[in-house]
Parts: structure tokens; sequence; C-alpha cells
């Protein structure tokens, strides 16, 4: 778990920049995004939601 503004110039931030709706939150809550192989996506975390999803399993 970070913030994007320590992500960005991280190792992690070239995936990012490839990711715009990633990088954004434009694309949908919980939606894999391929990127060379591997998927990512972004997901909201509050204090009611500290597990993982129920798609995640």
């Amino acid at each position: 778990m970070t913030r994007k503004g320590l992500l960005l110039p991280s190792k992690l931030g070239h995936i990012l920049a490839a990711l715009p709706e990633l990088r954004d939150y434009t694309a949908a809550e919980g939606a894999f995004l391929p990127y060379k192989g591997r998927s990512y996506r972004w997901l909201s975390v509050t204090a009611d939601r500290a597990g993982p999803s129920d798609d995640s399993r």
C-alpha cells in the first residue's frame, strides 16, 4: 500500500506511465489492466475494507 506521490518516482513508476488509466484512477476500481504479462489494478483502502476483495481469490 502506498500513495501515488511515492509510487511515481519508484521503480514501478514506468507501469503508471504506460497505464494512464491506472495512474489517474480512471479505470474501474478493481478492473485488471494487463502490462507486460502481468495484471495490475487499483482499489481504495478504507477502515471498513481492510481485507482483499472477493474477486481476488
